[in-house]
């Protein structure tokens, strides 16, 4: 892993491999290569990411294939073993040279913001006529802001998530396929913004507006508070210099671990979960009706693992959490980390 993801297995099953490649890719916002290997010869499928130019880089490196073919944005090649490794460096080169052009897109590209009242069946059937989409003519993507998330549930074993949409009086089912809440980082009540794909959805003869989400994320001013506290955190971890204000703002109060152990004890399933810190930080403070914010979630996560509490694993946006507790009751004025924010504080005292 690196500029690219480059995967090589003997066990994986060719059928789902394209499929893997695909989420990897969406999640670690990379070209993604996964090759499925059967003796000294692997059958591989690729995923283009931020606009990189799959097919060309294959045919860049052909000297290494067997054989390959596919299109800019989706790839598939057979492969020696014994040519991995040097198809694996040539490869991260290229896709780094890439990302080092300016030509990157990594932003996801929408065609239109839309007001809900014109999402009509009438309206959806138009767009039809632009059919057929495909590489060179990729189906529209459209946006709404302001939108409240009514309801929210798993659906398809857990693997995809439902939910019910609601701006300006307005009623929408949506589906955001290969996704969880804790991944999209977002619960019920929350205001988000939407980047959507319309389809008309048939049940029993009844025809509807349903919307296949491509990206869900909170309202710009959240953005705009999780990333001043991202920043806040780093320098925290990293023990830089911190004002008093800054280490007012970051040190948790008793209560604020409180809340978020009795939360994670409640929402673990045999003694572990996974969560987005964002989503963990907005239902903790939800059920116990707070405002610990992102910040200070972290904060107290670091401290219960630096105390032995728990134990975290990070895994692209999700952090796999296991508890140790067990009834073990701790001292937080032993914490290195809390001692370093209340020195803080007190030196601009």
């Amino acid at each position: 892993v690196g500029d690219a993801i480059i995967l090589s297995g003997e066990d994986w099953h060719q059928g789902v491999v394209g499929i893997v490649a695909s989420r990897l890719a969406e999640e670690y916002c990379c070209p993604t290569f996964l090759i499925c290997m059967d003796g000294e010869k692997g059958k591989a499928s690729s995923r283009s990411y931020g606009g990189f130019q799959l097919f060309g880089a294959l045919g860049r490196l052909s000297s290494l294939l067997e054989s390959y073919g596919g299109h800019e944005l989706a790839a598939g090649f057979t492969i020696l073993r014994s040519n991995i490794d040097e198809f694996r460096s040539r490869m991260q080169d290229l896709v780094r040279e890439f990302q080092t052009s300016g030509q990157s897109r990594l932003a996801l590209e929408v065609d239109c913001e839309v007001a809900p009242g014109l999402l009509s069946i009438p309206n959806v059937d138009g767009l039809e006529e632009l059919e057929p989409c495909g590489a060179g003519c990729p189906r529209p993507v459209l946006s709404m802001t302001g939108v409240t998330v009514e309801q929210l549930s798993a659906v398809g074993g857990g693997k995809h998530l439902r939910l019910r949409l609601r701006k300006n009086g307005y009623l929408f089912h949506a589906i955001f396929f290969s996704t969880t809440a804790a991944s999209a980082c977002v619960a019920e009540g929350d205001t988000v913004e939407i980047a959507f794909q319309p389809q008309i959805n048939e049940y029993r003869g009844n025809r509807s507006v349903q919307l296949n989400l491509v990206d869900i994320r909170p309202p710009e001013d959240v953005r705009t508070q999780q990333t001043a506290e991202q920043d806040l955190y780093r320098r925290v971890t990293e023990e830089l210099p911190l004002t008093k204000e800054e280490s007012a703002l970051a040190l948790p109060s008793r209560q604020e671990f409180a809340d978020l152990w009795r939360y994670l004890d409640s929402a673990a399933e045999h003694g572990a979960l996974e969560d987005t810190p964002e989503h963990l930080a907005r239902l903790t403070a939800r059920r116990a009706g707070t405002e610990c914010g992102l910040l200070r979630t972290q904060i107290c996560m670091d401290v219960l693992e630096e105390l032995g509490l728990l134990q975290t694993v990070r895994s692209g946006k999700l952090i796999r959490i296991t508890l140790h507790g067990e009834g073990k009751k701790v001292n937080l004025d032993s914490s290195r980390i809390l001692s370093r924010l209340r020195q803080a504080g007190e030196s601009h005292g």
